[in-house]
């Protein structure tokens, strides 16, 4: 049972794939102040991206704004708004992500042994359970379950930063995220994934 129940969550859970990193290596620079910007359609969603990432760069030492207290229209601005926002308030960098695809997959899940009580119904004796030394270790019958074949959904997304002043893009990251489990902590998953590539690529402290 508990390793029935250590799978089903694992299952569960989102997992998060970069598949693409690149870093403009002219690049010299620091971002100081960036305005972080979640082209995303679902505004709560929105929030939770811009928030995560804000806090990222704040506990790095460096300021961030979220876009929805800049901009809180649900449908993204014209280029010159947001060139006019960027300027006027003094943002020296750029991070705008949004999601850029989704496919389905269809994956085999292999069988799986489990167990249950020996007492539990009839059942036929495997060999290693019918000496004592095999049934007082274990107590436990093993039970084969088939493979099935799951249908797994995966959505892409990008991370993007331009230094404001040039509008040149510096960094950027491509990720897939196997779908699972609420969406909040996937979004939290996810920013702390492109966060950690950008500290890698040792664009942040």
């Amino acid at each position: 049972l508990v390793l029935m129940m250590a799978v089903a969550l694992f299952a569960a859970c989102a997992t998060i794939e970069v598949t693409a990193v690149w870093k403009d290596g002219s690049y010299q620079g620091k971002p100081t102040k960036v305005f972080v910007y979640a082209i995303l359609k679902n505004q709560t969603n929105r929030r939770i991206a811009e928030d995560e990432f804000v806090n990222h760069f704040k506990s790095r030492g460096i300021d961030a704004v979220p876009s929805y207290t800049v901009l809180p229209g649900s449908e993204p601005v014209k280029k010159e708004v947001l060139d006019e926002k960027l300027k006027a308030q003094g943002f020296d960098t750029l991070l705008l992500t949004q999601l850029t695809g989704s496919k389905k997959e269809q994956v085999q899940v292999p069988g799986m042994l489990t167990y249950q009580p020996m007492y539990q119904g009839m059942y036929q004796p495997a060999p290693y359970y019918r000496t004592w030394p095999g049934y007082y270790n274990s107590g436990y019958t093993a039970i084969y379950s088939p493979s099935y074949t799951t249908e797994e959904e995966y959505v892409m997304a990008e991370a993007d930063i331009y230094d404001v002043a040039t509008e040149k893009l510096i960094w950027t990251a491509v990720t897939e995220t196997r779908i699972g489990g609420k969406v909040d902590k996937m979004i939290k998953t996810y920013v702390a994934v492109i966060m950690k590539e950008m500290r890698k690529q040792k664009l942040l402290p």
